[in-house]
């Protein structure tokens, strides 16, 4: 019985499920353990652990390996590939080798992500539903740290927030809040579900952590995760109510999500002081005087990203030109910016870098898995989509390690678990 006991504890689908939390936990504390986490995930890929069996425990999984030869029936799967292949496609004699070559290993995870969520089994209901309960404690617990952080040293945050700076989180701020704001769409989720771990009472638990989150993002006070928010709210009370012809539903929907900012704005101190300084950022901008404000910097991206696009419209400068592209440009037309900012819009930064050309490809890798066999039917494909297409059109949101960690590992979990032929 004991050695059944740890057979079923180190079973492949249990590993997976512990790598799982370890790239969660990580994507909010530390991009060591991302790595990791990561590691492990595709060590478990391609290995299986054996307890009581008499052989070596860790054994290499031929059955998952040999899947590799049906991988062309899964275009779901590796479709998204593309965007790794983008970048090697893009290279180029005398370009600017580091960023060329750091855009590429960032893309790493667009390869690897596929093959090992295709490599595993079928990710269950249960499963699947206890990762988003994960995520749930997880952000609740790094949200109540921030919280009694802020009240420990609460004139000096407020402080810093007028002067644009974000509030301290323990990784990057954005990333937190859309994070943040998939969470409450993953606890909205559960609580259509019903979904419970092992007491029914946790329904209610999970009904008060989403609230929870939900008034901790407009606390935290991040333009992008608050939007995203709205959006994927907005998306989902639309599709809801229409799709059972509840259309009054659906105006109620129009005007709640209306109304949260303006009670945010009359309510929470931070969401206040963040409007007045993006207010008299762009006075600034406007009277000519934003060169060494945020806001402004990121404007200033987005007239050179479109400028470069306007010259070669096409193919693009190519990837590994882009950046010595916008620093000639910054240096021409803003030559006091107090920084130089690649173009803030991931679709404007892919058709900068590799034209029209590769926006289309970019388009269409991206939005595969949304569309095949209707995927984007589920509430969490949906709201992941909207969520980063709020993000992509505010920042260039998947050339950094956490933008692409969070939208790949929650695609492919996303992709297993709606995939009806996978064992």
């Amino acid at each position: 019985m004991k050695s059944l006991s740890l057979q079923t504890i180190f079973s492949k689908s249990n590993i997976i499920l512990f790598f799982c939390w370890v790239v969660i936990a990580s994507i909010i504390y530390s991009p060591f353990v991302l790595t990791v986490g990561m590691i492990g995930l595709a060590a478990i890929a391609l290995f299986r652990v054996e307890i009581g069996t008499g052989r070596f425990p860790i054994q290499i999984d031929w059955e998952a390996i040999k899947k590799v030869l049906r991988l062309h029936r899964s275009p779901d799967f590796w479709m998204i590939s593309l965007f790794f292949f983008m970048i090697l496609w893009d290279y180029s004699p005398n370009q600017d080798m580091d960023f060329w070559l750091t855009r590429l290993r960032i893309k790493i995870p667009f390869i690897a992500f596929p093959l090992m969520f295709y490599f595993y089994p079928k990710i269950t209901e249960r499963q699947f539903n206890g990762l988003f309960y994960f995520l749930l404690v997880a952000l609740c617990i790094t949200a109540i740290g921030i919280i009694i952080n802020y009240f420990l040293h609460q004139a000096e945050i407020i402080e810093l927030m007028k002067k644009g700076k974000p509030m301290p989180t323990p990784r990057n701020h954005i990333r937190l809040s859309l994070l943040t704001a998939y969470g409450i769409i993953g606890g909205i989720y559960l609580s259509w579900k019903q979904f419970f771990w092992r007491k029914p009472r946790e329904k209610k638990l999970i009904i008060g952590m989403t609230i929870f989150l939900f008034l901790f993002i407009h606390f935290l006070s991040v333009r992008t995760g608050i939007l995203a928010l709205y959006a994927a709210l907005l998306m989902l009370g639309l599709g809801y109510a229409f799709a059972k012809k509840r259309y009054l539903m659906g105006i109620g929907v129009v005007l709640a999500v209306s109304a949260m900012p303006l009670l945010a704005y009359h309510f929470v101190p931070s969401v206040k002081a963040k409007i007045a300084y993006m207010i008299w950022d762009w006075q600034q901008y406007q009277k000519g005087e934003g060169d060494i404000y945020a806001d402004a910097g990121r404007i200033y991206s987005l007239i050179v990203g479109w400028e470069i696009v306007q010259e070669s419209p096409i193919r693009g400068t190519k990837m590994g030109h882009l950046r010595p592209t916008v620093q000639q440009k910054f240096a021409e037309q803003f030559p006091n910016a107090s920084e130089i900012h690649m173009p803030h819009n991931q679709f404007l930064y892919i058709a900068a870098g590799s034209g029209l050309l590769g926006l289309g490809v970019f388009l269409f890798a991206w939005l595969f898995p949304f569309f095949y066999e209707g995927n984007f039917r589920h509430p969490l494909m949906l709201g992941l989509y909207v969520i980063s297409f709020v993000a992509f059109m505010l920042e260039h949101s998947i050339e950094n390690s956490l933008g692409v960690a969070f939208f790949i590992f929650f695609l492919m979990l996303l992709v297993n678990h709606l995939r009806k032929d996978l064992p």
